[in-house]
């Protein structure tokens, strides 16, 4: 899959920052569509003229955004874990540049409780049944971690 040219030249302080922001760039702009192939890691090394351990370093963080999926189509593993673009919602947050960790969870928290309303909305007597327990035996809990009931 041909791959536009970076933005700019790269200067070599943080270049996988810089390689992360190109690639996250094209993802959501849709020049690598939600679903493709990311090119492999050698194609990527030789397009940004950097090493391999930089390229997996900006692939790792663009998975831990949310916009690399692991490989899951049939067929022999790749040597290096082959991803495919992925444009979620969530992970387009990410292109806002002033938000802070506080709007983030905010984001997230309004969203949950979106999610809880349209759970609600759908439970039949016997999902809320099974939750009313579940949270009784979590409000029993004086240890979460491990596990061990009130006294």
């Amino acid at each position: 899959m041909p791959m536009s040219q970076p933005s700019a030249k790269l200067y070599r302080g943080r270049v996988a920052d810089q390689i992360v922001e190109d690639l996250r760039r094209q993802i959501l702009n849709g020049e690598l569509p939600d679903g493709a192939r990311l090119p492999s890691e050698r194609e990527l090394a030789a397009h940004y003229d950097v090493s391999a351990p930089t390229i997996r370093e900006a692939v790792r963080v663009l998975a831990a955004m949310g916009l690399l999926a692991p490989e899951t189509a049939a067929g022999p593993p790749s040597p290096r874990g082959a991803t495919r673009c992925s444009r979620c919602p969530i992970a387009s947050v990410v292109q806002f540049e002033k938000m802070t960790a506080a709007d983030v969870f905010g984001l997230l928290g309004a969203l949950n409780a979106y999610a809880v309303e349209q759970a609600v909305e759908r439970a039949s007597d016997e999902d809320i049944a099974k939750l009313r327990v579940a949270a009784e035996r979590a409000g029993d809990m004086t240890d979460v971690e491990l596990g061990s009931p009130r006294s």
